[in-house]
């Protein structure tokens, strides 16, 4: 269930490159078109440096969706493909969820941290402070910047992963880490799993019950925060100057043209109050969830050798 009732249900994609059908071409049932499959891509870990002594290893998963969930069919890695019937199946299956809780907090999770930052300080900036919308957005700002902060400034963040303090639980080293925050947000050419960072104006799309509990809330959200802004004068042009700043900063946020249509303006503040109180609090209450036992951080064993079986 982790994949699918977690916060790891954002892995979960089902758009496959010609390499990943070349890959598991044994396992897609041409004549079975009703067969719904799905991966979980964590190859970019070629690309991240990683603390000596520690495994962060590239591999991808192919999983078939059933009525009760996902079932796993197969892990490519290093150049063979696993099944149950391998030695070293829970090796295996063991490194890809080590390195998929590695990607949660390098990768993943930070698309909901710092895309905000921007929309905060613009906002306490340039909106009238006695207006409905500064009123609206103002419960959700409080902890944005300082969090933040720490995470990218301060010595001790768990994110830089400085070997010297004390808590210091990934795989990655600091460029490591900024190196995943790129991709995070510029995205990997030709590849499903990590696309450029957009500011949504729709719920996004996740695999599951976790994906389903995030948009019934967006929705919950959108309704009220609609039926505000229409039972309300606002003048659009006191969002001149705020609109234009955060349609050059964040990836996606709408111009002031755009903003001036339909419930464009609904959306834009509800996918802030979502992200910030919504979104970014339960991707940490159902990562806490995880048992460091069962999901761990580090994985220091030795690993299996496609070319010793």
């Amino acid at each position: 269930k982790l994949f699918s009732h977690s916060s790891y249900s954002r892995f979960v994609c089902n758009e496959f490159s010609d390499q990943d059908r070349r890959v598991f071409f044994s396992f897609f049932d041409v004549s079975n078109d009703q067969r719904e499959f799905f991966k979980i891509d964590l190859q970019y870990f070629r690309e991240i440096e990683k603390v000596e002594g520690l495994y962060l290893e590239p591999t991808t998963t192919l999983l078939e969706g059933t009525k009760n969930g996902l079932r796993l069919l197969a892990i490519y890695y290093q150049d063979k493909i696993y099944t149950f019937k391998d030695n070293d199946w829970n090796i295996v299956k063991a490194l890809v969820v080590q390195a998929s809780s590695n990607r949660m907090l390098i990768t993943d999770h930070p698309r909901c941290h710092f895309p905000m930052d921007s929309f905060v300080g613009v906002s306490q900036c340039l909106l009238h402070h006695d207006s409905i919308i500064y009123k609206l957005l103002l419960p959700h700002f409080y902890l944005q910047l300082p969090l933040d902060f720490a995470a990218l400034y301060v010595s001790k963040s768990m994110a830089l992963n400085n070997q010297s303090e004390i808590y210091t639980p990934l795989s990655s080293t600091k460029n490591g880490f900024l190196n995943a925050l790129r991709i995070a947000f510029r995205g990997l050419e030709n590849n499903s799993s990590f696309k450029e960072y957009q500011f949504r104006l729709a719920p996004q799309k996740i695999y599951g019950k976790y994906g389903d509990f995030l948009e019934i809330y967006w929705w919950a959200i959108y309704q009220y925060v609609n039926k505000l802004i229409s039972s309300t004068e606002i003048n659009l042009d006191d969002l001149k100057e705020w609109s234009r700043n955060l349609h050059f900063m964040i990836p996606g946020f709408p111009s002031f043209e755009e903003l001036q249509k339909e419930d464009t303006l609904a959306r834009v503040l509800t996918s802030f109050i979502h992200n910030v109180s919504i979104e970014h609090s339960a991707d940490h209450k159902s990562y806490a969830g995880q048992s460091f036992y069962k999901v761990p951080l580090r994985i220091r064993k030795n690993l299996p050798h496609t070319q010793d079986h």
